[in-house]
């Protein structure tokens, strides 16, 4: 064998390691990529929770609140101006992060199963007369998407005359 056979049997081995190579650094690149996208959906999915649970644990320090939702659940009209203006900022901050979770969920970011759990606590709250209320004067502008979305689960619930309770947060009044 001479050593220009030699040269081309090496040259052919060595372009079969860099390919070789190159599949190998695509398999980890591809691992990478992957790992990465579930550590954002996870933390995406956790900043939304966070923010909803912020308006839970505010909700629940508010010793007025479920008078609040007890008396808003029919109809906004009870509510005093202060707090009116209470239940509308809570309803408002809820809403945003449920609408940030929607769009995440729409990019596929968000697991269907959480955002399924979501749109069902949006299905509650817009199968009840006040928050629909709510939703039909409140001014602040939310993305047609999403307002179609909550227009939806309204229709929906006047259409099946479903309405929900709030009871089972806020208990009985007496």
């Amino acid at each position: 064998m001479d050593h220009q056979a030699l040269a081309q049997i090496l040259g052919g081995y060595g372009e079969f390691l860099a390919s070789f190579a190159v599949l190998v650094t695509l398999g980890y690149l591809s691992l990478q990529v992957g790992q990465t996208k579930r550590a954002t959906c996870a933390q995406i999915v956790q900043s939304a929770m966070d923010q909803i649970n912020q308006v839970n644990l505010f909700a629940a320090s508010q010793t007025s609140w479920g008078n609040i939702t007890s008396k808003a659940e029919q109809s906004l009209d009870d509510l005093t101006l202060e707090e009116r203006t209470q239940f509308s900022f809570v309803e408002l901050a809820a809403c945003r992060a449920l609408e940030s979770l929607y769009f995440h969920h729409l990019d596929g970011y968000v697991d269907p199963r959480v955002w399924k759990v979501q749109e069902n606590a949006l299905r509650a709250l817009a199968s009840t007369p006040g928050w629909q209320q709510w939703w039909r004067e409140q001014p602040f502008g939310f993305s047609k998407e999403f307002s179609e979305l909550i227009d939806g689960l309204i229709e929906e619930s006047i259409r099946t005359g479903v309405q929900s309770s709030w009871r089972g947060i806020t208990g009985d009044q007496v």
